[in-house]
């Protein structure tokens, strides 16, 4: 029987498909497997004309080819963005209480008194591209839980390469939306509030108490295998990754 929906991530409601992967894993890679272990997973990207492909690791596909599953287009339901304003990009906003008038800022308060901020560079590898970000913007300051650091991604629509010219482990991003405008990051994420990629407007109770289906997002091997989220920027018309990712395609 199905899990409730409220009992989160951490307790998959269908527990086979999970059991199943890991199996596949375990064969791949403990007892001499050559099928693929893991779902589609970024190596890099190219800026063409009106378009980004994402180039997915041919190595960890070990023969997959990368399918786009249908989705609702018109609503937006990719999974997959992009990002224009690079003041934006940041790997962990936070939430922190606003400066009172006498120039002092609380430990804690109400979440109308809070702001959301990117915090300072510090030592730690992965917060090393995220300086403290000011911008001037009153959604800034927005009550919990409208994170302007997540709202400025936008949804693009995307297709699978294509077998016939050799592009069938790409993904292509259709960049038409920007109207121009060249995307500075590009992420694929698998959203736990709000649309996403199970929710395709026919049921409005999914993701309260109806539970979203299994294996709806859009980006799958060919095997089975879901592609794993990423991020990265977009710099010189490539991918730079952030570690742990690498992006050599």
């Amino acid at each position: 029987r199905d899990t409730p929906v409220y009992m989160g991530g951490i307790h998959p409601r269908a527990k086979q498909p999970v059991g199943a992967r890991l199996a596949v894993a375990a064969h791949s890679l403990v007892y001499g497997g050559t099928t693929a272990f893991t779902g589609p997973t970024l190596a890099g990207c190219a800026l063409t004309s009106g378009q980004l492909v994402i180039q997915f690791n041919t190595s960890l596909l070990r023969g997959d080819t990368v399918n786009v599953q249908a989705y609702n287009v018109s609503a937006g339901m990719s999974n997959l963005q992009v990002l224009t304003n690079k003041s934006y990009f940041c790997l962990e906003p936070a939430l922190r209480c606003k400066v009172e008038p006498n120039g002092t800022r609380p430990t804690s308060c109400g979440s109308s008194s809070q702001e959301w901020y990117c915090p300072a560079a510090d030592s730690d590898a992965y917060r090393s591209v995220s300086t403290f970000a000011s911008l001037g913007d009153e959604r800034l300051e927005g009550v919990p839980p409208h994170n302007p650091f997540d709202l400025a991604w936008q949804t693009v629509p995307i297709s699978a390469g294509s077998v016939t010219d050799g592009s069938a482990t790409t993904v292509i991003v259709d960049l038409s939306p920007l109207n121009g405008t060249v995307p500075l990051a590009v992420r694929y994420v698998s959203q736990s509030k709000g649309p996403n990629c199970c929710d395709d407007g026919s049921n409005p109770n999914i993701g309260k108490d109806a539970p979203c289906a299994i294996e709806k997002c859009p980006i799958m091997g060919s095997s089975g295998l879901p592609a794993n989220p990423f991020i990265a920027r977009v710099q010189n018309g490539k991918c730079t990754c952030l570690a742990p990712q690498t992006c050599d395609a």
